[in-house]
């Protein structure tokens, strides 16, 4: 709470040193938003969670892995298809590959990418709730600098008469 209000004090405290015009109630919460390293965090937060809803979503796939390699030796070296020693080049080719399809796991795929789905979605509702935090702590900084205002001007006024 009081981040919030030292920003939109912040906000106000250099507008008006640069600017001669002052902030509105709006313009004080749009650039909150653009700033607060807050909604920033959860903006990433909820990035990260959408890449592990994708991740568990792509679990589903099966998996594929091969490699292939091709060398030479040269000197006195052992030929492997025929066991013997060979002093002359030998070239090897080796091909590799396979594949992994998962059939049944007790579900737990699907439930692992409802539960991403479910995150991700909580994290959307998290910016949100930010957002109406920080939206509701300068509003209530903005209506105390009013009222703040409104009192000097009436300390003035009794001064006067």
């Amino acid at each position: 709470m009081k981040k919030f209000i030292f920003l939109f004090f912040a906000c106000i405290a250099g507008n008006t040193l640069a600017q001669s015009n002052i902030w509105t109630l709006h313009q004080c919460i749009d650039y909150a938003y653009k700033n607060s390293i807050e909604i920033k965090l959860q903006e990433i937060s909820t990035d990260i969670l959408l890449l592990q809803k994708k991740q568990a979503l792509f679990s589903f796939l099966p998996s594929f892995s091969g490699s292939f390699s091709h060398a030479y030796q040269y000197g006195r070296s052992i030929d492997p298809f025929t066991n013997q020693f060979a002093l002359e080049k030998v070239q090897t080719d080796n091909l590799y590959a396979s594949g992994d399809v998962l059939l049944f796991q007790g579900f737990y795929l699907i439930n692992q990418w409802k539960k991403k789905k479910l995150e991700y979605e909580n994290g959307q509702l998290n910016i949100e709730v930010t957002k109406k935090d920080i939206a509701l702590a300068i509003a209530t900084a903005y209506m105390q600098v009013l009222f703040y205002q409104e009192e000097y001007e009436r300390a003035l006024h009794a001064l006067e008469t």
